[in-house]
């Protein structure tokens, strides 16, 4: 069995259990889930909303962002067992909400903290981006950041058609800057443009 079979077998063993106990006991299933992930790849990450979407649960397989990882996840989403409890999911999706927000370690950044500015006209977008209170020495904002853009665009598109070209504290005084939240419709209407 490779390890993507043992995962699998796992999974299917244990999905009852995580899909009535999840919110009893996150912590414990988040570290069994992430163990056994970590066979498979050890940069591979997933989550686990407390919502359900028609008594189903999300699992959402991510690459944590490296575009070299994308085909590990397509190929273990493939591989996933009929499951009629769960959806299974590949790569972080675009959430299409007007805010998120997010909670690293006591770190608490919305879409209402980020401000960016594009840098040029065409596919892959150029930002710089703009924080309230970001730090540079705390990589909780990088981090942060690159979770929230995930969830505006979705993880394959932040990847594959953004670049960051730098992050920078957010001053009020400093002109030409666009709220986050807009970021989605413009790259929207660029992405059909290319298309």
């Amino acid at each position: 069995m490779t390890d993507t079979d043992v995962f699998w077998h796992w999974f299917a063993e244990q999905e009852a259990y995580i899909h009535q106990e999840l919110e009893q006991h996150p912590d414990a299933i988040a570290e069994a889930i992430a163990t056994k992930l970590k066979t498979i790849h050890p940069d591979l990450v997933f989550d686990i909303p407390f919502e359900l979407e028609n008594g189903k649960r999300q699992l959402i397989l991510s690459a944590d962002g490296d575009a070299s990882l994308f085909d590990l996840v397509f190929s273990l989403v493939d591989a996933a067992p009929d499951l009629p409890n769960w959806n299974i999911v590949a790569l972080r999706p675009r959430t299409n909400q007007a805010d998120q927000a997010i909670d690293l370690a006591g770190l608490y950044l919305e879409y209402e903290d980020i401000f960016f500015r594009i840098t040029n006209d065409d596919l892959p977008l150029e930002l710089e981006i703009y924080i309230r209170g970001y730090d540079n020495e705390d990589n909780r904002y990088v981090h942060g950041f690159f979770l929230l853009l995930d969830t505006l665009l979705g993880e394959y598109d932040a990847v594959t058609y953004t670049e960051t070209v730098a992050i920078h504290p957010y001053d009020d005084e400093i002109e030409d800057l666009s709220r986050f939240i807009t970021l989605r419709d413009i790259f929207d209407e660029r992405k059909q443009k290319k298309n």
